[in-house]
Formats: C-alpha cells, sequence, structure tokens
C-alpha cells in the first residue's frame, strides 16, 4: 500500500516536472537556428544532392515552400506531435506492467524534455519502430508484409542511420521468431532473416558512401539562406554551414575521436566512462525492477531484451558521443519490444537468455526501487558530468534552471 501511495505522488510531482520542462523546451526551441544541431537535424536535405538523413529536411523544404510556414515551426510541430504519440503509447501499452512513473522518468520518456531532444530524430525513430513492428501484426502474406516494413524502416534510416542499429536487428530477430516454426537449421534461418531485410541493408550501404562532404554541406546551408534571419532576425554569419549541416563534412576519423575522447575525462574526480556505465546499470535496473516481483518470467524477457538492443546499438557508442540520446534510444527501443511481446526463444539467442537469467538471480537486482529516486536521477544527453547529471534529472532540471537566472 505504501508502494502503490508512493507511485501516484510521484507520477503525480513528475508529470507536472515533465510537462513544465516541455513548454520550456517549445519556448527554447522557437528561437533554435543555424547553431541548432536539434533545428539543423531536421534540415538536412537533399539541395547538394543525395545525402544521409536527408529525406525530412527535402519534406520540410516542399512543405514550407507550398504552405508558407517556416520549416524549423513544422518540424518542431512534428516532433512535438510524435512525442506525445510515443508517451501516449507508452503510457497506454504498460498499464499494469510497469508504472507510469517510470514512462515520465529520465529513464525514458522524461529523457528528451529534460535535454532538449525533443525537437530531434530520436523519438521519430522510435514511433517508426512502433509502425514497423505494428505493420507486422498485420494479417497480410508474408511477402506484402516484409515489402511494407522495409520501406518503413528505409525511410528511417534515409531519416538518421541510427534506426539501422536499434531497429532493423529487432525485425531481423523478429524473422527469425516467424522462421523458428519451420525445420531449417538455426544457421539458415538466421541468413533468410537477414535476406528478408536486404533492401534497408542496402539503403544503409548507399548512406554510408554519401555520408556527405563540404560541398554538399555548403549547397544545404545555402538552400536555407532565407530562413535563418526569420529564426534570428539581426544575427549574422550564415553564410557557413554550422552545427548538425557543418557535421555532414567531419571524416570518421574526428567522429570517432569525440567518443574516444571521453576514455580520459574526468568530472569532480569521477571517471566519466564508469558515470556512464553506471547510469546504464541504474537504467537497466529501475527497468526490470519495476515489473511485478512475482513475475519472473516478464522481468527476465525485459533483461533479455534490454541486453540484446545494447549490444546491437554497440557501434552507435563508437562512432557519436551523445551517450545519453543512445541511452534513450536503448531503453525506449526495448519499451517497444517489450510491449509488442518480442520473443527471444531461437536458440540463437540461449547465451542472452542465460546471461539475462543470471542477472535476475543477483542481490542487487533483487530489491524494489523507491519511485523518489526517479525523481533525482537524470541521463545527460550528451557529455557526463556532475552538473550534467543533477540538471537532467526532473528536480535537478529546475534547480538548473533558477541556478540560470540568478
Amino acid at each position: 500500500m505504501n508502494q502503490d501511495r508512493a507511485l501516484k505522488n510521484v507520477f503525480l510531482i513528475g508529470a507536472i516536472l515533465l510537462f513544465g520542462a516541455i513548454i520550456n523546451h517549445v519556448r527554447k526551441s522557437l528561437v533554435w537556428g543555424h547553431d541548432s544541431w536539434q533545428i539543423t537535424e531536421w534540415l538536412i536535405n537533399y539541395a547538394g544532392g543525395f545525402v544521409r538523413r536527408g529525406l525530412p529536411g527535402e519534406a520540410l523544404y516542399y512543405l514550407s515552400s507550398h504552405l508558407g510556414i517556416q520549416a524549423n515551426h513544422i518540424a518542431i510541430a512534428i516532433s512535438l506531435a510524435l512525442y506525445f504519440f510515443v508517451l501516449a503509447f507508452f503510457l497506454l501499452k504498460t498499464i499494469n506492467v510497469l508504472p507510469p512513473v517510470l514512462i515520465i522518468s529520465s529513464v525514458v520518456m522524461g529523457a528528451p524534455a529534460y535535454q532538449d531532444f525533443i525537437v530531434r530524430k530520436d523519438v521519430l525513430g522510435i514511433a517508426v519502430l512502433i509502425l514497423c513492428l505494428s505493420i507486422s501484426k498485420l494479417h497480410l502474406a508474408r511477402l506484402p508484409r516484409l515489402i511494407l516494413i522495409n520501406c518503413v524502416a528505409s525511410a528511417a534510416i534515409l531519416s538518421h542511420e541510427a534506426f539501422f542499429f536499434f531497429g532493423v536487428p529487432s525485425l531481423v530477430a523478429l524473422n527469425l521468431g516467424e522462421e523458428r516454426i519451420s525445420d531449417r537449421s538455426p544457421i539458415r534461418s538466421l541468413i533468410i532473416s537477414v535476406s528478408s531485410m536486404t533492401p534497408s541493408v542496402v539503403v544503409f550501404a548507399l548512406i554510408v558512401v554519401y555520408k556527405g562532404n563540404a560541398e554538399v554541406s555548403d549547397s544545404i546551408n545555402a538552400s536555407w539562406a532565407h530562413l535563418w534571419p526569420l529564426i534570428e532576425p539581426g544575427k549574422c554569419c550564415f553564410d557557413q554551414p554550422n552545427a548538425a549541416i557543418e557535421a555532414l563534412q567531419w571524416s570518421a576519423r574526428k567522429a570517432v575521436s569525440f567518443p574516444y575522447s571521453v576514455l580520459t575525462t574526468f568530472s569532480m574526480g569521477i571517471y566519466v566512462p564508469l558515470a556512464w556505465v553506471i547510469t546504464m546499470v541504474a537504467c537497466f535496473y529501475f527497468m526490470t525492477q519495476f515489473i511485478d516481483r512475482t513475475n519472473v518470467c516478464e522481468r527476465t524477457r525485459m533483461s533479455t531484451i534490454l541486453i540484446f538492443q545494447f549490444a546491437v546499438m554497440i557501434p552507435l557508442y563508437i562512432v557519436g558521443w551523445d551517450f545519453g540520446r543512445w541511452i534513450f534510444l536503448w531503453t525506449a527501443s526495448s519499451l517497444t519490444l517489450f510491449i509488442f511481446r518480442f520473443q527471444t526463444g531461437h536458440s540463437l539467442f540461449n547465451m542472452t537468455n542465460r546471461l539475462a537469467t543470471s542477472l535476475m538471480s543477483w542481490k542487487l537486482l533483487q530489491k524494489a526501487p523507491s519511485p523518489w529516486l526517479l525523481l533525482i536521477f537524470g541521463v545527460p544527453g550528451c557529455c557526463w558530468s556532475v552538473e550534467y547529471f543533477i540538471g537532467s534529472s526532473p528536480l535537478g532540471y529546475y534547480v538548473d534552471l533558477v541556478a540560470r537566472f540568478f
């Protein structure tokens, strides 16, 4: 009874804090322009030719030209709509399974609000994964169903390559589950399942080749020359690409150098890589231990999904240092798979299942978490530091706002 009362009280407080953070996020996003990583990620288009992440920007350019609405306003509206859709989906689909306080916390849907990445493509990727898994449940023949899934997944990859890592492997595993009913060998079943996502793999290969360069960045930036002064009137120096548009010309070596630099970073004596590991372990703990204590099977299934998703997403931690955003994609995609009853009964998952079962027996994971911890737990969006950790929690977010005001 005390736990139920605590869950309700924390949810009420958390919902108020989240709503305030969303309002503040929208207020700030209206003036994000040329130097904003959030809005420039949406504005990457095909003005300089085919390039990774360009599909949404091309659509925004078309809509803005024909509707007479600023492209950044359309991007903000789409981002908010997607955010509330995913938030509502998670809350409705986890009733009686997970407490809503976990969903609105920084472990899942609170992170984009408290760390200013609602207006980015992360939530879009989760929404597309939901769509792909919904298509997989349709009563269609296998071939048309796979065609639909590949079309949607390919569009997601053309929006942001991260989907290839957190979305496509789970779709392969979904096909693997269907193959499990046949008498084929595990390896042959895996080959067939991977081949079923060939169009998505080809699209990913294309965006690896056409990753961008200086000429493409300049062309994209020039295509929005009319927009920058509208967002930030009176500001100058819009002639050179910036933020996400400028990053299209980065070499692979430069991109990898950022996450690599974290290995030698400390914050107030705390080794940052260790802090990130502890943050991920804490997220794993919250995601598994808020499930009913008597439902060991569901807790183990969630654990297995989290391990699987983390394993396939490792490349993201190597090529990009927005570790907090990757953690959001990890927890949110894992929750999505959990909701859709993602099964890992195939023999190729034996090792993952054994690891999950072993983890569930740890004493550390035997104690039910206090929901009050979720008000002070944060996941920094990019760079871990004591200050960012505090500011990324629901309560710390407002402490940080007050501190900045004074």
